[in-house]
């Protein structure tokens, strides 16, 4: 089988993370929040079907939407680093700066989302979202602009990016009769996100990591 486009990126080819190392701002999804329950279901239903032999699953206590990204160690380019920060920062320096920027934004108590569908590529498996409301698609627009305008960087897709929920990372692509079998699966789960009632993300929080597993709130070692 052909490997997904995230092998010997940001995971090796025995399906362990790799280094990535970089900091986002997040809305976790907890197992309190009615989202969880839909969101293991989904996970549940996939290996019913043994359909996740395909991919990487990530730690269900690691669910989380990214409100915005931050910076990552792996790329460097102007588009997606900020300009007042120098290129050859150490990411202790980027974490700092970062967090600076974001934390002088007030941040909203929550957002209210609505699942879309669910997309499945050579890279991973999302469940996508959307703001419940023209009222919380504004307070989302507002923060998000706020915090880009303090970091002075609008990264690429900035105003385009699509909100979700990342379940798994592609590890190996489908044959023509499992793709089949996942396309039955995907069409099967978005008629029951379709039924769900909105739900609401916590107060983000900015997040530090160093591989795709796990987000911390407190400063990590870098390693540099």
């Amino acid at each position: 089988m052909k490997f997904g486009s995230q092998i010997n990126f940001k995971f090796h080819e025995n399906g362990l993370p790799r280094r990535y190392p970089g900091n986002t701002v997040i809305s976790d999804v907890f197992p309190e929040n009615k989202a969880y329950q839909v969101v293991h279901y989904l996970l549940k239903q996939l290996k019913q079907r043994k359909l996740d032999e395909l991919f990487i699953l990530l730690p269900e206590d690691s669910y989380h939407v990214t409100i915005i990204r931050g910076v990552n160690d792996q790329v460097r380019n102007k588009d997606f680093w900020p300009p007042s920060l120098p290129l050859d920062a150490s990411m202790l320096e980027a974490d700092k700066f970062v967090r600076s920027c974001v934390e002088s934004v007030e941040t909203p108590d929550y957002f209210e989302m609505r699942f879309k569908h669910v997309q499945i590529n050579d890279e991973d498996f999302r469940i996508c979202l959307e703001p419940a409301n023209s009222t919380e698609e504004a307070k989302l627009r507002d923060y998000r602009n706020k915090v880009a305008q303090s970091l002075g960087l609008w990264l690429p897709g900035h105003d385009s990016y699509t909100f979700h929920i990342t379940m798994a990372y592609t590890m190996f692509i489908p044959d023509e009769s499992r793709r089949r079998l996942l396309d039955s699966y995907v069409e099967e789960m978005n008629m029951i996100l379709k039924q769900q009632d909105s739900f609401k993300l916590p107060r983000p929080r900015f997040a530090y990591y160093n591989d795709m597993f796990y987000f911390f709130d407190t400063p990590i070692e870098r390693n540099e």
